[in-house]
């Protein structure tokens, strides 16, 4: 079995037995920004970081060995009562911090005539729900986190040694950005797996599409060496 990746008690696999993957992977950073006034010039500086936010399309496929109605039903809970956890892919955190589930949506869905769950997408948007590792009391298990150092005044407990920068306001203005929130390295990593899953879903499209089992078993054996190769991927970095 390769794993690709977990998040909570839903895991991202490939195998003989199941094909569950993601699609359309987003990372979005912001920050709250004050307008000052200096020689009357405007400018804006940072005020606070807002909180991070994930969202991915989960792909489920009961031809693809998956319990669509019972794991989509387990994620709509999972954003009902606020469920949270780091993001792993292939063993690492996707980010510095734990991702609380805020919301999830269920399209695309399909039946069969006695209405059984054939196929379905789940949006799942998550928000950093507390302090990055780094700054969270030290513990076995850090305890949640987001990512990035302070500057610029407002933003994270500045790190041992370095100054924080207090900015008195005349107006508050909110400014968001989309922004990777991981190290330039690791952000290429995500990019290559992400356009890799999209060949495992490609593939498990084939896999679906053929009745012979010796002719399953090799597509099943070609979807499993590209998820095997995001692995190694994320073990490099």
């Amino acid at each position: 079995m390769a794993e690709i990746g977990h998040w909570a008690n839903i895991t991202f696999v490939v195998s003989s037995d199941v094909i569950r993957s993601f699609k359309d992977l987003t990372i979005e950073g912001s920050v709250e920004t004050e307008e000052v006034t200096d020689n009357s010039i405007k400018y804006v500086k940072n005020k606070a970081r807002q909180p991070t936010e994930v969202s991915l399309t989960v792909q489920l496929d009961a031809r693809l060995g998956n319990d669509v109605r019972g794991l989509a039903s387990d994620l709509v809970d999972g954003a009902t009562y606020g469920r949270e956890e780091y993001f792993y892919i292939a063993g690492k955190k996707l980010v510095p911090y734990k991702l609380k589930l805020v919301r999830a949506s269920v399209s695309e869905i399909q039946m069969s005539s006695d209405g059984t769950w054939i196929c379905c997408d789940v949006k799942m948007n998550m928000k950093q729900s507390g302090m990055p590792d780094q700054y969270a009391p030290s513990s076995p298990t850090p305890a949640s986190g987001g990512g990035g150092s302070s500057s610029g005044g407002g933003g994270y407990p500045a790190a041992k040694g370095s100054k924080k920068v207090t900015v008195t306001p005349t107006r508050t203005t909110t400014t968001k950005t989309v922004a990777s929130a991981l190290p330039a390295s690791t952000k290429t990593a995500v990019s290559t797996a992400v356009s890799t899953i999209s060949k495992i879903t490609t593939a498990a499209k084939v896999v679906t599409a053929v009745t012979k089992p010796s002719v399953v078993r090799t597509a099943v054996k070609k979807v499993t060496s590209v998820a095997s190769k995001i692995i190694n991927l994320f073990k490099k970095k």
